[in-house]
């Protein structure tokens, strides 16, 4: 579920499967990104840094810091905040058709810079989803 409040915000709600990969690393050059998780535990890329959190946990990310993230063993459920709000229901769309093969990766890489969802390369992202086997098609930002 995504809702736009008036420019002010976007929401989010992102549901994983166990150890099931979120969000390929991305940044976001104007927007702060909040993540509340409700429950289940994610790992969270932040620069670097690699770290898990757990339900009840509140990760702030500002703008321009390199991020991702996946679910843990059990799951996740989060709300996501980003503000300013972008509308990005087009991006999801585009999105799918990527995952679906429809549309090349490239046109998804284009359009991160029109809705503020940049991807970028971590290496350290990589190797951690490869040591602990965290595997499958990756959503939202990819």
């Amino acid at each position: 579920m995504r809702r736009r409040l008036g420019g002010t915000a976007t929401l989010q709600r992102v549901f994983l499967a166990s150890d099931e990969p979120g969000a390929s690393p991305h940044v976001h050059a104007y927007s702060f990104e909040a993540f509340f998780l409700q429950s289940g535990s994610m790992f969270f890329l932040e620069g670097e840094c690699i770290k898990e959190v757990r339900a009840g946990d509140v990760v702030l990310v500002p703008p321009g810091v390199h991020h991702a993230f996946a679910a843990g063993p059990c799951g996740a459920e989060a709300n996501i905040v980003l503000t300013p709000g972008v509308e990005r229901f087009d991006y999801f769309r585009l999105l799918a058709e990527v995952m679906e093969g429809r549309r090349p990766v490239g046109q998804l890489k284009e359009a991160g810079y029109i809705y503020d969802n940049v991807l970028v390369e971590s290496a350290t992202w990589e190797h951690f989803l490869l040591d602990h086997a965290i595997t499958g098609e990756r959503t939202e930002q990819m």
